[in-house]
């Protein structure tokens, strides 16, 4: 395995890491990037998958001990998502065959990393007909040609994957034929029968395709996918319970709550934040006004609730990449691109703000120069970790420990402003499919990449 730290030697104790950093920045000189995305799993360790040409791969990085585990993922094979689930991870994306674009799930067990090799199990969907379904429409199909976004929960022994897509309104079984393209929604759960390896469960591809659904997150009791109005480019969002099957509506959706505020510039990101509560960030860009907006909201009751919403002005904004809930602090964690208010300047800034003071005025936003930042997760107890590209190559920072000073990244403190819009709801059709698919599974073994330890903070 062919590891290099450059630590000086782990600072001549391995046993003290802990404590002696507080955040580092990690370049990976053999892996050049263009995409990618990260993932805590343990204390001290996250997987992180990277794409460039024909490469892609996961890496598994222990930072306590320097040790890296590296799998190659098939070179036809895109990840647009993952989630850890205990040892397990379970990804989304696309297949880019000669059929052209076929939405897949995975999962493999990381366990099977570090041992040395493993399967990696995943499945394609096919066309489904639309005939006979609860909005019946002959001699047309749906086809999921790319999961972009997913989130986990437990259901018995099971974990299930819930999911938006990009899907197609195909002719039957013509998939080549193409009507119309939409973003839908769904759940699916790998049972590992040698059969039926997965379970699918009813898909809602959106038949009016105004909603241009964007992210999903699981809470305690129900799932919430966020979306854009196509129409006006208004936040909207949905809440479910949590169940298998949570899509299985027809002919009515249940309501449809929107905001008229703001017009969302990229895509809604939302998280978790403990019991029923969720926390949504985006862009919002207007002729006369730009900036971020966040909004906490509470969707354990028969109606969401809004506890608190805030606008960050900037001077341009591009696309929210990541948005996370900590529970130590409580803090909120998001990733996202802009210009500074102060200088003027672009670049990938991640946020934090203390969810117990969200109005607390002034808001702290760390970057690194030439370092553009793709995706971000929390990390120990309350930090984070966020990868990256810098001159081509992936670079990985995080930070696990707020209160200690940070010297890896720039840090500038942004104001916000409290604000109390009003939000309302109405229905639309709700119309459903149940997927085909086909599955799949590929060896791998494990090898290792370099890192370089390019910053450290100590105390």
């Amino acid at each position: 395995m062919k590891n290099k730290s450059l630590i000086i030697v782990f600072i001549m104790l391995a046993g003290a890491f802990s404590a002696i950093g507080q955040s580092h920045l990690w370049k990976y000189p053999t892996c050049p990037t263009d995409t990618s995305i990260v993932r805590k799993w343990k204390d001290e360790m996250y997987l992180v998958y990277f794409r460039f040409g024909l490469v892609r791969e996961v890496v598994l990085h222990d930072i306590a001990t320097s040790m890296t585990y590296s799998v190659p993922i098939p070179s036809v094979i895109n990840i647009n998502d993952f989630r850890i689930a205990g040892d397990s991870v379970f990804a989304g994306g696309y297949i880019q065959d000669v059929s052209g674009k076929r939405g897949i799930l995975a999962c493999f067990d990381i366990n099977d990393m570090i041992n040395g090799s493993g399967t990696f199990k995943w499945m394609k969907f096919d066309n489904s007909s639309l005939q006979y379904t609860c909005c019946d429409i002959a001699d047309r199909g749906v086809l999921i040609t790319e999961v972009k976004r997913i989130s986990l929960f437990k259901d018995g022994h099971l974990t299930r994957i819930a999911f938006i897509a990009n899907n197609h309104i195909v002719n039957y079984p013509n998939h080549n034929i193409v009507y119309m393209k939409h973003i839908g929604y769904g759940d699916a759960a790998f049972t590992g029968d040698p059969i039926t390896p997965w379970e699918l469960n009813q898909y809602h591809y959106n038949k009016d395709g105004v909603e241009e659904y964007t992210d999903i997150a699981c809470t305690d009791n129900r799932i919430v996918v966020t979306a854009k109005d196509k129409e006006e480019d208004w936040f909207h969002f949905m809440v479910f319970n949590r169940t298998a099957n949570f899509a299985n509506y027809c002919l009515l959706s249940p309501p449809i709550y929107y905001f008229t505020d703001h017009t969302v510039a990229e895509q809604v990101m939302v998280t978790e934040c403990g019991g029923d509560k969720v926390a949504v960030t985006y862009n919002f860009r207007e002729p006369a006004n730009r900036g971020i907006a966040v909004k906490l909201l509470d969707v354990g009751s028969s109606a969401p609730v809004l506890l608190n919403s805030l606008d960050i002005p900037t001077t341009a904004v591009g696309m929210m990449k990541d948005t996370r809930y900590s529970p130590a602090g409580p803090r909120l964690w998001f990733l996202t691109e802009a210009n500074s208010p102060f200088t003027n300047i672009w670049n990938y800034y991640i946020f934090s703000l203390d969810v117990n003071n969200i109005y607390a005025g002034f808001y702290a936003a760390k970057s690194i120069t030439d370092c553009k930042f793709h995706s971000l997760d929390n990390f120990r107890d309350n930090g984070f970790v966020a990868s990256g590209m810098n001159n081509g190559v992936l670079n990985v920072y995080d930070l696990f420990d707020w209160s200690e000073p940070d010297n890896c990244g720039n840090t500038e403190m942004i104001p916000g402003t409290p604000c109390s819009p009003t939000f309302r709801s109405f229905g639309r059709h709700h119309c459903i499919v149940t997927p085909k698919y086909r599955f799949y599974s590929n060896y791998f073994t494990t090898s290792g990449e370099e890192t370089e330890n390019i910053c450290i903070t100590k105390d």
